[in-house]
């Protein structure tokens, strides 16, 4: 193995380390794919790029020290053509996981390709920030100082100097490169170095000692110790070379021997980084709960479908939003995008008078039941009690759809099984429908004058010894969905359309008792509807969408 192949194994990784001699502390760091991955997102201009690496680099070597699951976020922002460069480093979720990093620019590239200053000075006046995010119940620390010194590095530096007040040197090299016969690709090398306070945190002086009136290294260090131990370990720093920064012939433990062997270098556990950004469907989801179906109406394109962006990689994903479905949960009203499945389903233009007329024809014929693809494990002669449900379907832009309640993962009974609303007979419910309807009412707040009994499916016999009635009812437009606490974690719709296809059921296997058990499912998205609801979603299919009965 040569030595370059063996450095190469130290890319995309911060190693910590202290001097023992001076009291000072740093990290070392490269990166390579990780800067890749982040520039080829978007087509840069090489001015641009460098300064992003840079801040990429900076971000690198500052977030080494945060806890897990933390997140450090840099953001540079001008007036000139260069508005904004902004990093984002998420501390690994538990100990060994790489760290992840993403990045992105905003600039006028007509201003720019205009301009004929420097990369820093294309940024203009502004304003160099550092934010903290803790995680939840955490208030988020943010740090600002203005944009000086000629570069972002130096900014960082003012940044503890006035901030921290901590003495900060850091020394970064970004580049293109390429070996003999390879393409090019970015690199970068950087070395950030600390002087640490001895008993308490160092004082800054009574004035700074810059003129444009703030602090740097200097104003910091206490006494003639201090102030010569900084000022060696920098020159020091100064000394070494561009090649043996970024690489890849010289290792971060052989450039610390080189520059610091007389200081007593002392190394920890290195952090890798990778490139990792947080979007995602989940986020999506998320993100599109603010808007209304007029919004998202105006948000589809030509082709019928809705592309979501990020700003640091491009697009994530486009979907047909008519495979949207609405979801309340216990502590939210979201639309949600069931993304990456297509049912291939089209407009729904089933009626409630096609059902209503489909489920009176159907009045009195024979009933189902769980044991219809168990047949001989039915109990003979069981003594069954009386149980309703509504299927309650509500009309959307994109036609009809069915609302489903996921149930609290904490009943002892079916816990985050798909059900309809509904329950057991009581004394105090005048007939089977009243039940229903009661029901309905405390599991998903839904009013009996919002909704409109439209019929009602064959009786359904569960395994549990009930004997459900399910009444098929329209709701108003207007109901807003109220999840009951305690015993409804979700309510949720899905178009009708997929409950009138049979080839969206399928039968599974289950072991029960000991028994394998066959039954009814219909998955969608991140739904997996099963057992009784099934089996009646079922023969829903087989009344309204006029297809023959499935038994096993």
């Amino acid at each position: 193995m040569t030595s370059q192949t063996m450095t190469k194994g130290w890319d995309e990784n911060v190693l910590p380390f202290q001097l023992e001699a001076s009291n000072i502390r740093g990290r070392v760091a490269r990166l390579d794919s990780v800067l890749d991955d982040v520039l080829r997102q978007h087509d840069y201009p090489l001015q641009v790029s460098a300064l992003v690496a840079e801040a990429v680099m900076l971000t690198a070597l500052i977030g080494q020290s945060i806890k897990l699951r933390w997140k450090l976020s840099l953001q540079i922002r001008g007036d000139g053509p260069i508005r904004i460069i902004a990093t984002d480093y998420f501390g690994p979720t538990e100990e060994g996981e790489p760290a992840r990093i993403r990045a992105y620019a905003s600039f006028d590239a007509d201003r720019l390709e205009q301009s004929s200053g420097t990369g820093f000075e294309n940024i203009g006046k502004g304003m160099f920030a550092v934010l903290m995010d803790q995680g939840e119940h955490m208030k988020p620390y943010q740090g600002i100082t203005p944009l000086a010194g000629g570069s972002l590095s130096r900014c960082a530096e003012t940044y503890f100097a006035q901030s921290e007040q901590l003495p900060t040197r850091f020394e970064i090299i970004v580049g293109e490169s390429a070996e003999p016969g390879a393409d090019k690709s970015w690199r970068a090398g950087g070395v950030m170095l600390q002087h640490m306070p001895k008993a308490s945190p160092l004082m800054a002086k009574d004035l700074p000692s810059s003129t444009d009136g703030l602090l740097n290294a200097d104003d910091l260090l206490d006494g003639d110790d201090d102030q010569e131990d900084w000022n060696r370990v920098n020159v020091l720093l100064s000394s070494v070379e561009e090649i043996e920064l970024i690489g890849p012939n010289v290792s971060p433990p052989q450039l610390l021997h080189r520059l610091f062997h007389e200081e007593t270098p002392r190394v920890f556990d290195t952090q890798s980084v990778i490139f990792g950004c947080s979007c995602g469907e989940d986020k999506v989801r998320n993100t599109m709960s603010i808007y209304s179906q007029k919004d998202i109406a105006q948000m589809t394109a030509d082709n019928g479908m809705v592309t979501a962006d990020c700003q640091f990689v491009g697009p994530i994903t486009s979907w047909n939003p008519r495979h949207w479905v609405l979801r309340a949960s216990t502590n939210n009203l979201a639309l949600v995008a069931v993304l990456g499945h297509d049912i291939g389903m089209e407009y729904n233009d089933t009626t409630p008078q096609q059902i209503a007329r489909a489920l009176a024809q159907y009045r009195g014929k024979q009933g189902t039941s769980d044991f219809d693809l168990n047949k001989g494990l039915r109990p003979v002669a069981p003594k069954l009690r009386d149980a309703a449900v509504l299927m309650p379907i509500i009309e959307r832009t994109n036609g009809l759809h069915v609302i489903l309640t996921r149930r609290s993962s904490h009943l002892k009974h079916h816990p985050g099984q798909i059900a309809f609303p509904g329950g057991k007979v009581d004394k105090e419910d005048h007939n089977i429908q009243a039940a229903a309807l009661r029901e309905a009412d405390e599991e998903i707040g839904l009013k009996n004058e919002m909704v409109q009994i439209l019929g009602t499916l064959p009786q359904h016999e569960t395994v549990s010894a009930f004997q459900v009635t399910p009444f098929v009812g329209v709701v108003s437009s207007s109901y807003q969905p109220r999840p009951e606490v305690g015993e409804v974690d979700e309510i949720f719709e899905v178009p009708l359309n997929l409950f009138l296809d049979p080839q969206h059921f399928r039968i599974h296997p289950r072991v029960w008792q000991g028994i394998e058990r066959r039954y009814f499912a219909v998955p969608y998205g991140p739904y997996y509807t099963w057992g009784a609801t099934a089996r009646i979603l079922r023969m829903f299919c087989d009344v309204v969408g006029g297809h023959d009965e499935a038994v096993g």
